[in-house]
């Protein structure tokens, strides 16, 4: 595709992946062999997913891939089956929740567990004639936490089994140095309201001492209605600080597990920004990342943002992606051929560069694909090239 026409195309980008589907959910409780020997020999939990019909151990959706997985790390004295909203909240956005039941009162075993987990539902997805025997995408595996299972987080985190990002919420601190061996992408979140484990004692030094090497961190600090337990959905499903949290949940799981790159508006976007409740919203980013704000449809207007240090930003674009060449500004991700500067500026405080483009309605474009690679600042004050994306043009 010459360069005007591409130029062109970029005014009718639609996203190849579709938004999230709201699906029905099962749950099915299973008992996992501890192949590590540390912690629990059994790795009791119960899994939520998505599922055709609902209810104790339905059927689960199909999937040729399996479907993206996050263990979930339970609080003192509480086991995973008493998050049954936290669970359905993300399983009915298409992820399976394995919420391990162990290491009830001993964040030590917990941390064990956590680690063993990894390993654990590899060998269950390839365990043919078992309940969950290719149910779970083993390349797409997140961790997430509540309290004292949001600490412990940090220690499987630390010496991470191949957790591909994690998320906690109203954690205990597990101390800056195993804090500090973090690398993945993570998110966290607490409100003013939680009086068991306060900000500025435990998530504000915990998300400090996170140092990722890839993609971001962030940090959303929400007002007073925002508690210990209300944060996990134990005041109900349609709780505001509860809904919040999955959604922010649900956008950073989508975007780092390599399912929509749009999820990250629903962390740092301008919506995001804005939400009533919030008092805070920190972030870093080590790698720039560039999504679109929503699918487009002909004669309306989209947004395509990118998130990086403050400074000088960019996005680039070319006819596809192809592979890694290294450059001067790290590894280019775009075809070399047919890349070239699409808009470039500078972040502003909230650390994003946003650009407006109306859909032409032109059908003749349908069917083109087009890719996008953030280029912006670091907290090593080095501009480097970030993330890239794939759009198709849509009807």
């Amino acid at each position: 595709m010459p360069r005007p026409l591409l130029a062109f195309a970029l005014a009718a980008l639609s996203f190849a992946v579709t938004a999230p589907t709201q699906f029905a959910v099962g749950h099915h409780d299973v008992a996992w062999p501890n192949l590590s020997g540390q912690g629990t020999p059994l790795l009791a939990a119960r899994v939520c997913y998505p599922s055709t019909t609902g209810g104790s151990s339905a059927p689960i959706e199909p999937n040729p891939i399996g479907w993206p997985v996050i263990v979930f790390l339970h609080g003192y004295s509480l086991i995973g089956s008493d998050y049954g909203e936290l669970g359905a909240a993300f399983a009915a956005k298409g992820f399976a929740v394995v919420m391990l039941d162990t290491a009830q009162w001993n964040y030590v075993d917990q941390a064990y567990d956590g680690i063993a987990a990894f390993a654990a539902l590899s060998v269950a997805n390839r365990d043919t004639g078992t309940f969950f025997a290719g149910a779970f995408d083993t390349r797409r595996i997140a961790i997430a936490g509540h309290s004292m299972g949001a600490g412990t987080m940090g220690l499987v985190l630390a010496s991470n089994p191949g957790y591909r990002c994690g998320y906690a919420l109203a954690p205990v601190s597990p101390g800056v140095g195993p804090a500090a061996q973090i690398q993945v992408p993570f998110g966290m979140m607490v409100g003013t309201g939680d009086s068991i484990t306060p900000w500025a004692v435990f998530s504000q030094p915990y998300y400090q001492a996170v140092a990722p090497t890839t993609g971001l961190k962030f940090w959303w600090l929400m007002d007073n209605t925002c508690d210990h337990m209300n944060i996990v959905g134990f005041s109900g499903a349609t709780d505001p600080a509860f809904t919040r949290a999955m959604d922010v949940g649900i956008g950073f799981f989508r975007h780092f597990l390599d399912i929509d790159p749009a999820g990250l508006e629903r962390c740092l976007g301008p919506a995001a920004f804005a939400s009533p409740r919030l008092v805070k919203l920190t972030h870093q980013v080590v790698q720039p990342r560039v999504w679109a704000a929503s699918r487009l449809a002909i004669g309306r207007t989209v947004r395509f943002s990118m998130t990086s240090e403050v400074g000088p930003a960019g996005i680039l674009a070319a006819q596809s992606t192809s592979g890694e060449t290294q450059t001067s500004l790290g590894i280019l991700l775009l075809d070399p051929a047919s890349t070239f500067t699409w808009t470039s500026g500078f972040t502003v405080r909230e650390g994003r560069l946003d650009v407006w483009l109306t859909v032409p309605n032109n059908v003749s474009l349908v069917g083109y694909k087009v890719a996008l690679q953030a280029l912006g600042n670091t907290p090593s004050n080095q501009i480097q090239l970030g993330s890239a994306a794939e759009f198709i043009v849509g009807s």
